[in-house]
């Protein structure tokens, strides 16, 4: 069994090869069902139709990422894509679930046949030659937002694309950004980016454990909170399907359901992990159904939590 690390502020975390697990409840977990990533899980979505999971995660020692296609239906593998040579911070299926595209922290972008598994295009062009820290992406593809790693002012980018979703969206053809695409109020940096269903918000989350709210469309600020219990960064989070729940996890043992509008707590599910050892949700995703929130832990699991 291989060891993978990933560093985070004030924490080394070690992760282990686990499963994909099943949750009826907060802590409650099924028999191991089939087994996920050697490393950390660092991200997830499910296909259009949401037939398809799909998950990145670190093998190898954490030497590579590894992408791989899950049936929702019976959370058993599909194939596994491998590719990548660094850590993979930002991935979208295209093409009505048809393609995966992804792209990894060295700039690397590939798109993936999903019902092959095989690669079908690799390109190494980039506007942006580190891992972004954070990204999300409009439903139809014509804007997506990055949290800046680079520049460590809490600032938002908006980048405009010439069309719909394509590979152009992740390499050098997106429209420059000018003074008013800058969505500009965190302190520090911004891990984690989400557009609401209906693509008019934008929620955020930073280092701090700031959240807040942004007009998609104006960059105006609709509300901000503090998340003052948890002292790790926001790692991810997630809209709803009908978009009155964004639901987020910082590298801890909850996962926190928050108001979609006003950013009002309304639910903590526990995760069961304990505080000296890190089996704790790194990313995020609701269900289509929105019956389930789905999270890739740093122990390498995926595992699927019922919202109340």
């Amino acid at each position: 069994m291989q060891a993978a690390s990933i560093q985070f502020p004030a924490v080394l975390i070690v992760v282990f090869e686990i499963s994909l697990l099943y949750c009826d409840q907060a802590g409650a977990q099924s028999p191991d069902v089939e087994r996920a990533h050697a490393g950390e899980v660092l991200l997830i979505r499910f296909s259009p139709d949401g037939k398809t999971l799909a998950s990145a995660g670190l093998e190898g020692g954490g030497k590579r990422t590894t992408l791989k296609l899950w049936n929702v239906s019976d959370r058993r593998e599909i194939r596994s894509m491998s590719g990548h040579r660094a850590n993979v911070w930002m991935f979208r299926f295209a093409d009505s679930g048809k393609t995966l595209i992804s792209r990894d922290e060295d700039g690397v972008v590939i798109r993936w046949n999903t019902a092959t598994g095989r690669e079908v295009s690799r390109d190494t062009r980039s506007w942006h030659s580190s891992w972004p820290g954070a990204a999300a992406f409009k439903s139809d593809g014509s804007m997506f937002a990055l949290g800046d790693l680079d520049i460590n002012d809490g600032r938002i980018v908006r980048y405009k694309t010439h069309s719909p979703f394509n590979v152009d969206a992740l390499l050098s053809r997106a429209e420059a950004p000018k003074k008013s695409d800058y969505l500009v109020g965190h302190a520090k940096r911004v891990w984690a980016l989400s557009f609401s269903p209906d693509d008019k918000r934008i929620a955020s989350g930073d280092v701090r454990g700031t959240f807040k709210l942004w007009d998609a469309e104006t960059g105006k600020t609709i509300v901000t909170w503090q998340d003052h219990k948890n002292e790790f960064p926001v790692s991810s989070m997630a809209f709803s399907p009908d978009g009155r729940l964004l639901a987020s996890t910082a590298c801890a043992k909850e996962i926190k359901l928050w108001d979609g509008t006003s950013g009002k707590l309304v639910h903590t599910i526990s995760t069961g992990a304990k505080r000296d050892y890190p089996p704790w949700p790194l990313c995020i995703a609701f269900s289509p159904d929105g019956k389930s929130i789905v999270s890739g832990g740093m122990d390498g699991r995926i595992k699927y939590w019922k919202v109340p």
